[in-house]
This record gives C-alpha cells, sequence and structure tokens, in this order.
C-alpha cells in the first residue's frame, strides 16, 4: 500500500513504477490523527485485500505541512504518519497481527530525490530505480 499526499507531482512516479500497488492518496493529513477515510481504506486493504506493507509517502513543499518549513521537519513528519498508524487504537492491533511492515519515504518535489526515512528520522538518499526496487523486494522477502 502506498500512502501518499494527492497534491503531490512526484508522487504519482511512484505509482507509474509499481502499477499494482494498492493506492491511498490524502491531502497532508495531520500525523496525530487518521481520518475516517483513512482508517477505512487501511483496514480494508490489510484485511480484505492482504496488504503486508505500508509506504507513506511524503514531499517537500507539502501545503498540509505549514508546520514543517524545512525538508528535516517535512521527513520528521512522515515519520510521525507512520508511527500514528502503528499507534491508532483501532487499527495498530490489525497491523500488528497481520506482521504489516511500515516504511517512510520522502520525495524532494524540485529534484525528485526519494529518500527513505528510518523510524528516528534519518533520510538515506536512494540513488535510482534500482534502490526503490529492491525495497520493495525486501518487503517481499518479509512477508515470504
Amino acid at each position: 500500500m502506498l500512502v501518499a499526499c494527492s497534491e503531490s507531482v512526484a508522487s504519482t512516479e511512484l505509482l507509474v513504477a509499481f502499477p499494482s500497488a494498492y493506492v491511498l492518496q490524502t491531502l497532508a493529513h495531520r500525523p496525530e490523527e487518521l481520518d475516517t477515510a483513512s482508517r477505512a481504506t487501511l483496514a480494508y486493504g490489510v484485511l480484505a485485500s492482504g496488504v503486508r506493507h505500508v509506504v507513506v509517502c511524503g514531499h517537500g513543499g507539502c501545503r498540509g505541512d505549514d508546520c514543517a518549513p524545512t525538508p528535516e521537519a517535512s521527513q520528521a513528519l512522515v515519520v510521525a504518519r507512520c508511527r500514528a498508524m502503528q499507534a491508532d487504537e483501532q487499527h495498530g492491533p490489525v497491523l500488528r497481527r497481520a506482521h504489516v511492515s511500515m516504511q517512510a519515504l520522502w520525495i524532494d518535489d524540485a529534484s525528485h530525490d526519494l529518500h527513505v526515512c528510518d523510524f528516528e528520522g534519518r533520510p538515506a538518499r536512494l540513488l535510482d530505480d534500482d534502490d526503490l526496487a529492491a525495497l520493495f523486494n525486501r518487503f517481499d522477502e518479509l512477508s515470504a
């Protein structure tokens, strides 16, 4: 499942790269809460469609992240969104029971550079499409 902001042109490149991905496009939901549509889509993806990997993708210059004026602050919000999904009292237990893995990505909208963010918020730039493919292959190995 790819959770991405609907305002980001750069995140649509991920959709092209992985056309079979289950997609939830939001408009910069706040990290501390999941809206009803996000909860419903997440539950349906995991319980009915067998989603086992959730990639939350943020981007630079997001107008919904007005409290994140720097790339580092915006990347920290992506990690916070992952944590909010894991901690959600309704769906956190569902994600844990289904052994769903979470990953935070961040796209620089100007350069389209893609970063993986660990859960301490440290970014590591992905160098090319092979690195992104390797990330999804790792998810497949985890679920085997």
